[in-house]
């Protein structure tokens, strides 16, 4: 996949924080604007592939936004994608969404890791990550949920690696599916709650190629990223450090569905204390 260069326009500086982050991890080019009478302005001086856009903008709002730059002769891309991010999902955003010609319409909540799915099917033909391609960046700064949670989704094939100071894990996924972690010698589940807890350091995730039935070649996966990070998650707010063993209440291939973008600032909090 080519990674692109997008737009975003989200007043919430907080959420335009880390999804900007986590798009830049994964290997786009980021910018923003405040105010959506400045995008097309912008867009006439500097190419985008992607323009995302919270509904909460006015004057225009982020249809008519659309609508003009899907109209604009000027702009230096002429295939410009156009998300919206609806605060409601109801009929009449739907018709305006269809009106103005937006390519998706993503209602809250949502799911980071879905979200940056629709974002590079959109932007690609090929919905997986070509083999060698790579994530890395920062723990601190990204967190290690964000990318698990999207390692889960988009049903990728690889190898990540985590280190910390003198401390160094992996974990390997086979179509998005935990097969493998270790730590020195921590393995599976537990091995990822120790990484979990390191609120320092840095990820390295490299993609590997393998046939399509890999996964159903005999290797059982462990308990589901969603459900590792939940319990994870639990045993921190209850002050009883990480879990040791795989998550008793939580099936091995339960989706992730309930893991939403704002829990995502949740689990932040909870790294900190």
């Amino acid at each position: 996949m080519i990674y692109k260069k997008i737009l975003l326009l989200y007043k919430d500086r907080q959420s335009l924080a880390r999804l900007s982050r986590t798009l830049e991890n994964v290997g786009h080019k980021v910018f923003d604007v405040d105010d959506t009478s400045k995008a097309i302005e912008l867009l006439r001086e500097e190419s985008a592939e992607m323009v995302i856009a919270s509904d909460e903008f006015r004057n225009p709002d982020v249809f008519e936004l659309c609508q003009l730059i899907k109209e604009d002769d000027n702009l230096l891309h002429r295939s410009t994608k156009f998300l919206v991010i609806s605060s409601k999902e109801t009929p009449q955003a739907k018709k305006k969404a269809n009106e103005a010609k937006v390519d998706e319409l993503i209602p809250e909540p949502f799911t980071l890791p879905i979200l940056v799915d629709r974002i590079n099917s959109l932007l690609s033909d090929e919905n997986h990550q070509a083999p060698g391609t790579e994530l890395s960046g920062s723990i601190a700064q990204t967190g290690l949920v964000d990318i698990l949670q999207l390692i889960e989704f988009s049903a990728k094939n690889g190898v990540l690696t985590v280190s910390s100071g003198m401390r160094r894990g992996t974990m390997t996924f086979a179509m998005g599916q935990l097969i493998k972690a270790r730590v020195g010698k921590i393995h599976d589940e537990a091995a990822v709650y120790e990484m979990l807890s390191w609120k320092e350091g840095d990820f390295f995730f490299q993609a590997l190629d393998m046939p399509e039935n890999e996964a159903d070649t005999g290797v059982t996966p462990l308990a589901s990223v969603s459900s590792l990070v939940l319990e994870w998650a639990r045993f921190k707010d209850e002050g009883k450090g990480k879990p040791t063993s795989a998550p008793q209440e939580y099936g091995a291939k339960e989706p992730a569905l309930n893991l939403l973008f704002s829990m995502a600032s949740w689990l932040d909090y909870l790294r900190e204390k």
